[in-house]
């Protein structure tokens, strides 16, 4: 961004926003009140170098800039931050002289760098695809603080990363990398050194005394999360190896009646909240029963079948609890037509239409959050979850000093992994 230069305070209402082009094509700027916000203004996609935007708050407020490019195919964004003007008729001055472009610091926060493939970049409605991405990568970003970045391609497609056609019953798929030559000790004591929250220290006390399965399995991007050495190993055609870019790839399936904005109608799905659902997967969630083999995901250490009972099975009930048991918080789904790692089902319209449930209805939104299922279940699988009051002070510099240490060497050994989600049952 050239001007204004980041970080600066608005004069007025209207400001132009001017870039360079470097190697870019094609642009969208996103004006919003919040991380890639887009409630002030949405360009969708450009091809000149300035945009005015009117009608910009003058409140005060801290108003965030979001500007990707499209370069060789994919989508790169930036992100910055201004002040909006106060009222006050003196605007900010102007720096002088050309400054000195600062380093990029390292993470402090969770990242997620979302690329979009052709499949969206190409389609009519790229400009409200790529809003729907920014907003769910948001989400994620304000909820954790792992200082680790966590790269997916995103497509809206009928065909998979390898060109095979999607289940045309399918509403979105997820491809990712696992790691499965992590012996068990090393995923459970760099899940007990990663401990942060209350919700670590519940979950680590009910973690079995002895080993149950010879290995555990992270994906790529899980490993990492707690401070193991398992960089992207998937490429975008799904296939996995050594300096591959992506940790995983999602894909809306475009033969599906998905929505990119709320509120969603009686008839379509939320693209949101699919999105969420298949970057769930990528981060961590999942079963082993998917995967196949007999080593245990991290999610199946919090699955049981009674207080003091766990059950790791395909048959039975099962349920997501981490304090032994004691505390159902959600059930799994045992329907084999759906995916293990995912919640029990109701029929629709559901009465809890968790992001994560198996299979989805239409007309219906939810959203991952500190204390929905699916945002426990990520902190107890090693993401840390962003917290307020006392407990934080405590937490943030703990997380600082663990994982400024050097990644912890692992096998390189690895698998690839996928997750599809679901429309409603009997469709």
């Amino acid at each position: 961004m050239l001007s204004p230069t980041p970080g600066s305070t608005f004069s007025s209402s209207s400001v132009t926003f001017s870039w360079s082009a470097g190697s870019a094509t094609a642009y969208i700027l996103l004006v919003g009140s919040s991380l890639h916000g887009s409630d002030i203004y949405n360009s969708g996609i450009v091809h000149t170098l300035s945009i005015t935007v009117n009608r910009i708050p003058t409140d005060g407020r801290t108003i965030f800039v979001t500007l990707t490019s499209q370069v060789n195919g994919s989508w790169i964004t930036n992100n910055y931050t201004y002040t909006a003007s106060n009222g006050a008729s003196t605007p900010t001055p102007t720096p002088v002289g050309t400054p000195t472009p600062s380093p990029t610091p390292t993470p402090t926060g969770l990242i997620i760098n979302a690329t979009l493939d052709s499949s969206i970049t190409t389609n009519p409605n790229a400009a409200a695809i790529a809003a729907m991405v920014n907003q769910a990568v948001a989400k994620y970003e304000a909820l954790y603080s792992d200082p680790i970045a966590v790269n997916i391609l995103f497509r809206y497609a009928t065909t998979d990363p390898d060109g095979s056609p999607l289940d045309p019953n399918n509403i979105a798929q997820s491809n990712y990398g696992v790691y499965t030559g992590l012996s068990w000790a090393t995923v459970i004591n760099a899940l007990k050194v990663d401990a942060k929250t209350n919700n670590d220290a519940t979950a680590n006390n009910s973690l079995p005394a002895t080993a149950i399965s010879t290995n555990l399995v992270p994906s790529s991007a899980n490993g990492r999360a707690i401070g193991l050495n398992t960089p992207p190993i998937m490429f975008a055609d799904g296939s996995i190896g050594t300096g591959a870019p992506y940790d995983g790839i999602v894909t809306l399936n475009s033969n599906q009646p998905i929505q990119f904005t709320r509120p969603v109608s009686a008839d379509n799905y939320d693209g949101l909240r699919s999105t969420e659902h298949e970057i769930d997967e990528v981060l961590g969630l999942g079963s082993y029963l998917n995967l196949g083999g007999s080593n245990l995901r991290p999610q199946d250490l919090f699955s049981w079948s009674s207080p003091g009972h766990r059950n790791i099975g395909a048959s039975g009930s099962r349920y997501f609890s981490i304090d032994n048991g004691n505390t159902d918080i959600v059930g799994f789904s045992q329907d084999p037509s759906g995916d293990f790692g995912d919640w029990l089902s109701g029929s629709c319209p559901q009465a809890t239409p968790y992001v994560q449930n198996a299979f989805s209805c239409t007309g219906q939104s939810s959203d991952v959050s500190a204390t929905s299922p699916e945002g426990i279940n990520l902190d107890v699988i090693g993401y840390d979850l962003v917290v307020s009051g006392p407990q934080a002070t405590t937490i943030q510099s703990a997380a600082r000093s663990n994982k400024s240490a050097a990644l912890i060497p692992v096998p390189a050994i690895f698998a690839a992994g996928k997750h599809v989600s679901h429309g409603e049952l009997g469709h």
